[in-house]
């Protein structure tokens, strides 16, 4: 299994496993995940731009490399962070039974 280090490109890191990956980094502020920036900029230098220290840096590394280590295992590892930043209010609900033609006139703008 490949082990990521902070002087990966994040170009590199991503490919790994695009979406899982990429979910993490956007976690953290992150989302030079397609800036011009990920084919020649290494984690370390990206977290350095983003405003984290060497400390951010090492944790983000452990978490990306746990990520890893328990995929195969732990299909849920990334539920809490996808759950992160949606809110119940926030997603609009379509019914797939709602009709537009039996919405009222004022709803229609007539």
């Amino acid at each position: 299994m490949k082990e990521i280090t902070k002087n990966m490109l994040i170009s590199e890191v991503v490919a790994i496993d695009p979406v899982n990956i990429s979910y993490i980094l956007m976690d953290w502020g992150m989302h030079c995940i397609n800036c011009i920036a990920a084919a020649g900029e290494t984690l370390e230098q990206a977290m350095y731009v983003h405003g984290y220290d060497a400390s951010n840096v090492d944790e983000l590394i452990n978490e990306l490399n746990e990520f890893l280590e328990t995929q195969r295992t732990d299909p849920s590892y990334l539920d809490e962070i996808w759950d992160k930043n949606v809110e119940e209010d926030s997603v609009t609900k379509v019914s797939a039974e709602s009709d537009p033609a039996e919405e009222g006139p004022e709803q229609k703008g007539e």
